[in-house]
C-alpha cells in the first residue's frame, strides 16, 4: 500500500522537490470548495470525549481511534495493541512494538494541533470462523485535519491547515491489534506546508 510520497521515490523523484513544485500551482475552486466542506464537516461532528473500547472489531477499532486522536489518549495503544504489534506506514515507516507505535501517534499529535479525526467507513472481512480468538481483518477509511503548529514532523511549523485522507487495515487476534497497514497522501501534506512557506516568504 504505497503512499504518493513512496510512489514519487519509486519513480526516482525527491518527494520534497515534487511537493515544492506542486505548491506553486493554484488550487481549483472545485477542489477548494470540497476541501472547505470537509473541514467544516470535521469541525461539526468530531467529539473529543474518551469512549469505552470493546465489543466487536468495528467498535473496538473505532473506539481506540477516537481515543487516540480526538481525546489525545495515546496510552490506549498499550490497551489495544499487542506488545509486539507491527505498523507499516507511509514513506517506508516500519514500526514494531507498543512504544514505537505510540511515538508515531505522539509525533503526529506534536505536529498537528486542533486535530480532528473521523472514521468515515469501516468494513470487516468475514472469515466464517466461530472461534473468538481467530484473526479478524478490518479496513477503515478515515479523514484527519488540523493545523501544522509543531515541529515533530515536517520541519518548522507553518500554520498551514492540513487535510489528510487515509486508509488503515487491521489484523486483530484475541481482541488486540497485531498488525496495521496505514496509508495517507503524505505528498499532499508536504505540498500544503510548502504552499504556506511560499506565502510567508
Amino acid at each position: 500500500m504505497p503512499g504518493s510520497s513512496s510512489l514519487a521515490q519509486q519513480l526516482g523523484h525527491d518527494p520534497h522537490e515534487v511537493a515544492h513544485a506542486w505548491a506553486s500551482k493554484p488550487i481549483s475552486s472545485r477542489l477548494q470548495n470540497w476541501r472547505s466542506a470537509e473541514l467544516e464537516r470535521l469541525r461539526d461532528q468530531v467529539v473529543f470525549d474518551r469512549v469505552a473500547v470493546g465489543g466487536c472489531a468495528d467498535s473496538f477499532v473505532r473506539g481506540s481511534l477516537q481515543n487516540i486522536w480526538n481525546a489525545r489518549m495515546v496510552g490506549d495503544v498499550y490497551q489495544c495493541s499487542a506488545t509486539d504489534a507491527r505498523l507499516h506506514g507511509v514513506s517506508g515507516r516500519e514500526l514494531q512494538g507498543q512504544d514505537a507505535i505510540a511515538r508515531f501517534y505522539t509525533d503526529i499529535l506534536g505536529t498537528i494541533s486542533d486535530l480532528r479525526f473521523s472514521v468515515d467507513y469501516s468494513g470487516q472481512k468475514s472469515s466464517g470462523a466461530v472461534d473468538p480468538s481467530a484473526k479478524v481483518e478490518l479496513a477503515v477509511r478515515w479523514t484527519l485535519s488540523g493545523v501544522h503548529s509543531g515541529s515533530a514532523l515536517y520541519g518548522s511549523p507553518t500554520g498551514a491547515t492540513l487535510f489528510l485522507l487515509g486508509e488503515s487495515h487491521y489484523s486483530i487476534v484475541d481482541g488486540l491489534i497485531v498488525e496495521e497497514w496505514n496509508i495517507f497522501d503524505e505528498l499532499s501534506v508536504l505540498t500544503e506546508i510548502y504552499r504556506a512557506r511560499n506565502a510567508g516568504s
